[in-house]
């Protein structure tokens, strides 16, 4: 009786560790999707940043070819 004690003690202290490792599991995967949109947004706004300075580009070639006429 007292080693089944014991085991249900051991078990008991299995259970607490997985929930703690499952939880720990979870954050970890929470904290890589914040990071992996974080890096998509940036992308993006890197992209954005360079069709803005095409366009600049673009028009200030424009503008240059109007003043040179």
């Amino acid at each position: 009786e007292e080693e089944l004690k014991k085991i249900e003690r051991e078990q008991d202290e299995l259970s607490k560790k997985k929930i703690e490792l499952d939880s720990s599991i979870k954050q970890y995967e929470e904290i890589e999707k914040i990071k992996s949109d974080e890096q998509d947004k940036n992308l993006a706004d890197k992209q954005k940043e360079e069709e803005n300075i095409q366009i600049k580009e673009a028009e200030k070639i424009r503008l240059q070819d109007i003043l040179n006429n």
